[in-house]
């Protein structure tokens, strides 16, 4: 492109010289003469407006896509587990205990009217005391179901079991019924964890009709009497 631009140029300077050169010599320009210069640049203007290189377009970019957005994910639910918490004091004391299992009679456990049962319970020693024949069981609240309080056959150490049961008598009308009990020590104290007993009293009572013999009658002899001529 540089080789075709230069000798045009030239060629355009040479023609301009003369021309300049031709109105030095008459004192006054004719209008042809101007007209011929002025055609003279705008054809040398075109010409090199001609030979510039074309700018090379600016590619446009495309547009940035926007990404959708990622679905959050959902945690699966949990599932809480419940758990038994037995009802023990956190400190270190000389008496405690906690429930361990129902050896007889378990919750919810249909009972006649009027029958009697024995309701059996582990409970763990979690004191720091041995706790001697001088212990017992105690009625604490709800339905005592006849049950009294029943004192220990052995001594029990910390941390061994010991079972302990209560005669009891199911009430005479239908229904739930529970009761709860409690260790109590020689210091006449209640302590550790309430243990209970639930029983559903299915038929009402009746009492049986006691039948009494009724003795015969004993026949009195009828006197006879003698007749004397």
């Amino acid at each position: 492109m540089k080789r075709g631009i230069v000798p045009t140029l030239l060629a355009l300077t040479a023609i301009g010289s003369l021309l300049l050169s031709a109105c030095g010599v008459e004192e006054t320009a004719t209008p042809s003469a101007e007209n011929a210069v002025d055609l003279l640049y705008t054809a040398a203007a075109m010409t090199l407006t001609s030979n510039l290189p074309v700018p090379a377009a600016t590619p446009t970019l495309p547009a940035t896509l926007t990404p959708w957005p990622t679905q959050n994910t959902v945690p699966p639910l949990t599932t809480n587990t419940p758990s038994y918490t037995y009802n023990v004091s956190s400190s270190t004391a000389c008496d405690n205990s906690a429930y361990v299992s129902d050896m007889t009679i378990p919750d919810g456990t249909e009972v006649a009217a009027g029958e009697s049962f024995t309701k059996t319970w582990a409970i763990l020693n979690t004191g720091t005391c041995t706790w001697t024949t001088d212990y017992s069981i105690d009625f604490y609240s709800g339905n005592d179901l006849d049950g009294s309080a029943t004192a220990l056959t052995e001594s029990v150490a910390p941390n061994e079991t010991v079972y302990i049961s209560v005669d009891m008598v199911a009430p005479s009308t239908t229904g739930d019924y529970v009761g709860y009990w409690r260790m109590h020590n020689a210091s006449d104290a209640d302590f550790g964890a309430s243990v209970y007993v639930m029983i559903t009293v299915t038929t009402a009572y009746t009492s049986t009709p006691t039948v009494t013999e009724t003795e015969e009658p004993t026949s009195t002899p009828t006197p006879t009497v003698e007749a004397y001529p």
